[in-house]
C-alpha cells in the first residue's frame, strides 16, 4: 500500500516535471533574463561603485560574467534537487553498482555493399537466446566501434542482438564518389540497409550518441516502421553550430564564428590531403576517389604557420584529454574497465584527428553537415517512445537542446544529468542506466 502510494506520488511528480518542461522554452527564458540584465546594466551597474578605477565597459563585462555564473549555478542546483526526487521514483537498479551482469558481447565483422556500391563495415553481436530483441547502435562522429555503449551491453548482455556499423567515409567503410553521399539521410538509409543485411526487418531499440542522435532521428522519420523506440544521448536535432559551446544562452554571431573556424581547419587539413583517383581502405575494400575531393585553397602563409603549430597540438591535446578523463571519469567504470578506461576511450575518439588527414577532413566535413542538417520541424511527427539523456556540463551539445527536443516530441522523456559532460553514459553510468532501464521496462512496454 505504501509502495503504491509512493508510485502514484512519483508519477504525479513526473507528470508535473514533464508539464513544466513542455510549457517553458528554457533557451527563450534564459535569453530573456540575460537581455533584461543587459538593459539593467546600461542604466545601473553595482560593480562600477566597487571598481571605480576600471573603465565602465570592464565593469559591465564583469557584472555580466558574474550574472551568467550565478545563472549556471542556479540551474545546476535545480537539477540536483530534481535528480534527488527522480532517484526516489526511479531508483538505481539493484546490483548495478556491483560487477557487470554480463561480459561484453563479441562482435562479428563483415562487409555489405549498399545501394550505391559503397561497402560498409558491419558489426553484429548475436544473442544466444531463441528470440532476442535487436538494438541498433548509431555511433558518435569520429568513434570507431561501439565502446561508448559498453555500460548498456554490460547491463543487458544477450537480452539483445547488437548491430552497428562504420559510417560511410570513415574507418573500414568506403568513401563515396561524391561528398554529398555522406549526408545524414544517407547514413539513415544505411542504418536500415545494415539492419536488413543482418537479417532483421526492425530494431526494437535504436540508440544514438551525439551525431548518432541525428542519424537515429532521421532513420525514424524516413523508416518509422523499422524502429520501435529511441534512446538519444547527448544529442541535437541539427544546426549544431548555433548552440555549440553555448550552454544557457545563444550568443549572437557565435555560431557563424564556429562555422568559419571549422572551415579554416577544413582548409588546412584539406591541403594535407592530396586528391586521388582511387585508393584502398585498410581492410582492402575498394574506395572510389572523389571527383570533388580537391582541397580548398589555403593561403601559403597560413600553411607555414600550420606546419609549425601542428606538431605542438598533439601533446597539448593529450594533456587536455588526460585532465578531462580525470575530472569526468566514473568510479564505477574505473572498477570495471580499469583506471585508464576513459582516457583510452577519448584517445580512440579523437586520435585520428591527428594521425589521419583523411579522417580529420571527413570529421570536419561531417561537422558542417550536422550544422546544415535539421529535423526540428519534424520532431512532433515522431510517435515512437523516446528517452533523451543530456549532461549539464556538455558544452558541445548543450542540455538545453535535448530539453527543447523533448518538448516537441509527444512521447518523450528527458533526463539531464547534472554532473556529466558530452559522454554521459560513460561518465554517469548508474544514473543513465537507471533511466534507460525504467524507460525500456515501462514506457516501451506500455507503448507496445
Amino acid at each position: 500500500s505504501t509502495q503504491s502510494t509512493w508510485d502514484i506520488r512519483g508519477r504525479r511528480r513526473g507528470e508535473l516535471m514533464s508539464l513544466q518542461q513542455r510549457k517553458i522554452h528554457f533557451y527563450f527564458l534564459n535569453e530573456l533574463l540575460h537581455l533584461i540584465f543587459v538593459f539593467v546594466l546600461l542604466s545601473y551597474n553595482p560593480f562600477a561603485d566597487w571598481m571605480p578605477s576600471f573603465p565602465h565597459i570592464v565593469t559591465n563585462i564583469v557584472a555580466y560574467v558574474v550574472f551568467s555564473l550565478l545563472n549556471f549555478a542556479g540551474v545546476l542546483m535545480v537539477l540536483c534537487v530534481r535528480r534527488s526526487f527522480r532517484r526516489r521514483s526511479i531508483p538505481i537498479p539493484a546490483g548495478l553498482r556491483d560487477k557487470p551482469r554480463f561480459p561484453l558481447p563479441k562482435f562479428n565483422e563483415s562487409f555489405h555493399e549498399m545501394r550505391d556500391g559503397v561497402n560498409l563495415r558491419i558489426r553484429v553481436a548475436p544473442s544466444a537466446r531463441k528470440d532476442p530483441k535487436v538494438m541498433l547502435l548509431a555511433a558518435p562522429l569520429g568513434l570507431c566501434g561501439p565502446s561508448v555503449y559498453n555500460p548498456i551491453m554490460y547491463w543487458y548482455g544477450d537480452e539483445y542482438t547488437y548491430v552497428t556499423w562504420d559510417y560511410r567515409g570513415f574507418f573500414g567503410s568506403d568513401v563515396p564518389y561524391r561528398l554529398r553521399r555522406v549526408s545524414i539521410p544517407e547514413h539513415a538509409q544505411d542504418a536500415v540497409e545494415v539492419l536488413n543485411a543482418c537479417g532483421f526487418k526492425r530494431a526494437d531499440v535504436m540508440v544514438g550518441h551525439s551525431m548518432g542522435v541525428a542519424v537515429s532521428l532521421e532513420t525514424v522519420l524516413l523508416f518509422p516502421d523499422a524502429v520501435g523506440s529511441l534512446i538519444l544521448i547527448n544529442g541535437f536535432h541539427g544546426h549544431v553550430f548555433q548552440t555549440a559551446f553555448q550552454p544557457l544562452v545563444r550568443i549572437p554571431f557565435f555560431g557563424d564564428a564556429v562555422e568559419k573556424f571549422v572551415e579554416l581547419l577544413l582548409g588546412l587539413y584539406g591541403a594535407l590531403l592530396p586528391p586521388s583517383s582511387t585508393s584502398t581502405s585498410s581492410t582492402g575494400a575498394s574506395q572510389r576517389g572523389r571527383s570533388d575531393s580537391a582541397p580548398p585553397t589555403t593561403p601559403p602563409l597560413l600553411l607555414k604557420v600550420w606546419d609549425l603549430v601542428r606538431p605542438v597540438l598533439q601533446p597539448c591535446a593529450a594533456t587536455c584529454l588526460y585532465a578531462y578523463s580525470r575530472i569526468w571519469g566514473s568510479p564505477l567504470m574505473r572498477e570495471v574497465e580499469g583506471p585508464g578506461y576513459f582516457l583510452r576511450f577519448l584517445e580512440g575518439y579523437t586520435g585520428r584527428l591527428f594521425s589521419s588527414a583523411h579522417d580529420a577532413r571527413m570529421f570536419l566535413f561531417l561537422f558542417q553537415e550536422l550544422d546544415a542538417h535539421s529535423v526540428w520541424h519534424l520532431l512532433p511527427t515522431i510517435t515512437q517512445p523516446v528517452l533523451l539523456i543530456s549532461g549539464f556540463f556538455d558544452f558541445v551539445t548543450p542540455a538545453m537542446v535535448s530539453l527543447e527536443m523533448s518538448r516537441r516530441m509527444p512521447h518523450s522523456v528527458h533526463y539531464c544529468d547534472p554532473f556529466s559532460s558530452h559522454v554521459s553514459l560513460l561518465e554517469s553510468p548508474e544514473n543513465c542506466l537507471a533511466e534507460i532501464d525504467h524507460f525500456l521496462a515501462h514506457s516501451v512496454a506500455s507503448a507496445q
